[in-house]
């Protein structure tokens, strides 16, 4: 504002009005902020800022202090502040590391040393990398999708935040009796004070059967940032009628791992007592004393009954066993007694919230205007690129003109097509600084339709000899294929040789018409054939000479095969006759040999 002022006073205009000129003009001032930082005085100049006038003016480190007055003093006034929430003294603090961008200003550092007594303030950690370091690990965290190392963090809540409640209590009449108030029971409390860590759960009992209505806001709207609300929502809790006469109702209220506020339950509770059969512990000790006095009245019984056992009958004997049994029966049985146990019912409670967000109307308008605003960051960004390339373009395709290209295009196309690339450097840094993502398009594209016909030009020129080279070496070895007398070539035809050779002999003839004439014509004309022809002319003599020269033998008819064989048998095999006579003489030579 100061240097929109004093260029106003001084040309007639202000630079504020225009969104241009204010962009620049407040890019030359954090250029002069920053120098500031560092020395003790510093200028700023920005050329031809509006109506072809330039800015120049001159601003100390002193003056800067001084406007920056009102802001060193809500610094200042945010530091009482943790010092008071924090119960501490500027004397208790031992030494300050101080984070952010900001903290660069030497006026902001002296202001906290002296306030805090110290002769430095600190400054041994990157001032922006560790708080973007410290947020991506906290996020990290947070995020079920990494596994991070935990760190001991403890969130705090900032603002406090106020509950408040209204239902009909349940009182006793005269009678003895349990009935609804008629009359409200109106209540608050500061649930989450500021400084109380989260994530939080705090618990509310009401002993009601009503419904029960609570308000939640932020205590202090003084210590909110400015534009915000001070009430957070409302909710209506639909208690379910009880069935029995001691009950309650139980709320959580929780600050979830993000500090939002949010009624996370609520749900009656019932107390009755039900009479259950619960059995009877008898004591070991108990036991053995029955046992032992139950053996000594069987002992008496014995030796009374043992004159008369002689008389007694089979039949008597299984029905003293059958009474034993069912005494010892009914003494191992379990006995039960009935006694009241204490019963807890749980009922869930519906839970209506009405929440000073926005609303769903609001949601989707918001959706609405964040992807358009995608969608024009990505026109954006396109747009630069497309800006960049242009330039790019130029700066090559100029420097290029003056050295590989030169040769490739005649004189006056290329005094023209430099002029055309200047013209283009000028209208980017001018014109062009900010337009739309087509014209640069169109730009490229007209540059494109003159620049392509020269880089093909050069292309072809040089690659053109390499195809060509590729095309005879592929002549000569097929023509030395028709000449060969080899073995493996020597069931192919005289036919299929002179259709390989006459098609290698058309090659040559064409390598030679485009040689001779590609060795007269200057650089800057067109060649005489293309990369493109050359290979698809050896493409097409690969397949006519390929499949004639990978042709596989013959092989031998099955029958003539066999008659070689029986010819074969015919002649190693001798007659019977011939065979008897040779054993025959064999053994009369052994004979005399043993004589």
């Amino acid at each position: 504002e100061r240097y929109a002022k004093n260029f106003e006073t001084k040309f007639g205009c202000n630079p504020l009005k225009n969104a241009k000129t204010r962009l620049r003009l407040a890019e030359a001032v954090e250029r002069q902020r920053k120098v500031l930082s560092a020395n003790t005085e510093s200028s700023i100049g920005v050329e031809c800022l509006m109506e072809d006038e330039d800015l120049n003016d001159f601003l100390s480190r002193e003056q800067f202090e001084e406007i920056i007055a009102p802001s060193l003093s809500k610094i200042q006034d945010c530091v009482k502040k943790a010092l008071e929430s924090s119960k501490l003294q500027p004397k208790d603090i031992h030494s300050i590391e101080i984070l952010g961008g900001g903290t660069r200003i030497p006026c902001v550092q002296k202001m906290l040393a002296e306030y805090f007594g110290l002769e430095a303030v600190s400054k041994t950690l990157n001032a922006d990398e560790c708080i973007a370091r410290g947020c991506a690990v906290q996020d990290a965290m947070l995020s079920p999708m990494f596994k991070v190392k935990d760190y001991a963090i403890n969130d705090i809540n900032t603002y406090p935040i106020e509950l408040g409640w209204q239902y009909k209590a349940r009182k006793t009449n005269d009678q003895g009796e349990m009935e609804v108030d008629t009359d409200f029971t109106k209540g608050s409390s500061v649930i989450f004070p500021a400084g109380c860590s989260f994530p939080v759960i705090k618990v509310l009992e009401f002993k009601t059967e009503e419904p029960i209505e609570l308000m939640a806001q932020y205590q202090d709207m003084t210590l909110l940032p400015a534009g915000s609300i001070q009430p957070i929502g409302k909710y209506r809790l639909d208690v379910p009628k009880p069935k029995y006469d001691n009950s309650y109702v139980k709320i959580k209220i929780k600050m979830n791992l993000h500090g939002v506020f949010s009624v996370e339950s609520a749900a009656l509770h019932e107390t009755y007592y039900e009479e259950v059969e619960v059995p009877i512990e008898v004591k070991k000790e108990e036991k053995k004393e029955e046992k032992k006095e139950e053996k000594k009245a069987e002992s008496k019984e014995g030796k009374s009954e043992s004159s008369d056992a002689s008389a007694s009958t089979d039949g008597e004997k299984k029905d003293v066993a059958m009474e034993e049994g069912e005494k010892k029966a009914e003494e191992e049985a379990p006995k039960f007694e009935i006694k009241k146990k204490k019963r807890t019912r749980q009922t869930e409670a519906n839970i209506h919230p009405q929440t000073f967000g926005m609303s769903s109307k609001e949601v989707m308008l918001a959706i609405e205007q964040e992807a358009k605003m995608a969608h024009e960051d990505r026109i954006a960004q396109e747009t630069l690129a497309l800006r960049n390339e242009l330039e790019s373009f130029v700066y090559d395709m100029r420097s290029k003109l003056d050295n590989e290209l030169k040769e490739y295009a005649e004189d006056n196309i290329k005094s023209s097509l430099q002029s055309t690339l200047n013209d283009t450097e000028s209208w980017l840094y001018d014109e062009g600084m900010d337009t739309h993502k087509k014209v640069y398009s169109e730009r490229m594209e007209g540059l494109k339709k003159t620049t392509d016909p020269i880089v093909n030009r050069r292309y072809q020129h040089i690659e053109i000899p390499n195809s060509i080279a590729q095309l005879a070496e592929a002549v000569a070895q097929f023509i030395q294929f028709c000449d060969s007398k080899e073995e493996k070539y020597s069931h192919i035809g005289e036919e299929d040789r002179n259709k390989v050779r006459q098609a290698c002999l058309a090659e040559q003839e064409w390598i030679n018409n485009v040689v001779t004439q590609q060795a007269s014509l200057p650089k800057h004309l067109d060649t005489v054939t293309n990369v493109t022809e050359v290979l698809s002319r050896a493409s097409a003599l690969s397949t006519i000479a390929t499949p004639i020269m990978t042709k596989p033998k013959p092989q031998p008819k099955k029958e003539e095969k066999k008659e070689e064989k029986k010819t074969e048998e015919k002649k190693d095999a001798k007659p019977e006759a011939e065979k008897k006579e040779e054993t025959s003489s064999e053994k009369k030579e052994e004979g005399m040999d043993l004589d």
